[in-house]
């Protein structure tokens, strides 16, 4: 397998795991390209003003993401059938979605594409634990609604997939037995 990526919310482990299983089979790692962006945290304080342009961005980023091997935290489906659609509506989101169609056949598909999966309560738990400043304050129900969008597209998505629940974390080597390798 030369992709493996790790799809879920914020908070349900994708980097810690995602870089534990890079080092288990000594590949690179690629972490969501979030912190390359301008302008999260301005959509986190004004999603208004700012949702579309910071999709568009990280849509962008997401797809130049998507052509690397090894294991990857997020996939740029993420972006287009979670947050973009979390963040922005209307007008914007049918404008949103055409660049999305005419991109789609650039991105890299993963190889495997592993869903991980945790009760609201402890992704809430897990956000709080780590600090960071943008996602302080974000509403739960927020958090639940990205939750059943991910089960959709992971729903969507081709195989080869698999879904883990997440509530606890796991050992690598019972994670790596999961995902076959």
């Amino acid at each position: 397998m030369q992709r493996i990526a790790f799809i879920g919310v914020m908070g349900t482990g994708k980097t810690t795991l995602g870089q534990n299983i890079a080092k288990a089979l000594n590949v690179p790692f690629h972490p969501e390209p979030f912190e390359k962006s301008s302008f999260i945290p301005k959509c986190y304080q004004d999603s208004v003003r700012w949702g579309f342009t910071t999709q568009i961005e990280m849509l962008k980023l997401m797809i130049e993401h998507s052509n690397n091997v090894g294991v990857m935290d997020t996939i740029p489906a993420v972006t287009a059938k979670v947050f973009a659609p979390s963040y922005i509506g209307g007008l914007e989101l049918e404008l949103f979605n055409s660049f999305y169609n005419l991109l789609k056949p650039q991105i890299t598909q993963p190889d495997l594409t592993v869903f991980l999966d945790a009760p609201i309560n402890v992704i809430v738990s897990r956000i709080a634990k780590r600090g960071r400043g943008m996602e302080r304050g974000i509403n739960p129900a927020f958090i639940e609604n990205l939750t059943l969008r991910m089960q959709a597209l992971f729903d969507e998505l081709p195989q080869p997939k698999i879904r883990i629940d997440y509530t606890e974390f796991l050992p690598v080597s019972q994670v790596l037995n999961l995902i076959g390798t």
